[in-house]
């Protein structure tokens, strides 16, 4: 039997990805009818992409629980790059 090697987790953001600096961005929620019935339009847009996901109710309330969880844990204090920690 052949033991499998733990995964390290990804990191939330390339550090490498030019496109990731900051800049300013949009974001809309939108409710929209298609063919599989009515989904949520979750749109984020920035100067470089738009990314667009339909999510359904619970997927959704599941995103927004997330998200409230992860502003939770935000301090609201801004430590400019480079600056002393």
């Amino acid at each position: 039997m052949t033991e499998q090697q733990a995964v390290p987790p990804m990191p939330p953001v390339d550090p490498g990805n030019h496109l990731l600096s900051e800049v300013p961005a949009t974001f809309s929620c939108t409710p929209v009818n298609g063919p599989g019935g009515q989904r949520l339009a979750l749109t984020i847009r920035t100067q470089s992409t738009t990314l667009t996901v339909l999510l359904v109710k619970d997927d959704a309330k599941r995103w927004r629980d997330v998200m409230t969880e992860a502003i939770g844990k935000m301090s609201g204090l801004i430590v400019p790059n480079g600056a002393p920690r």
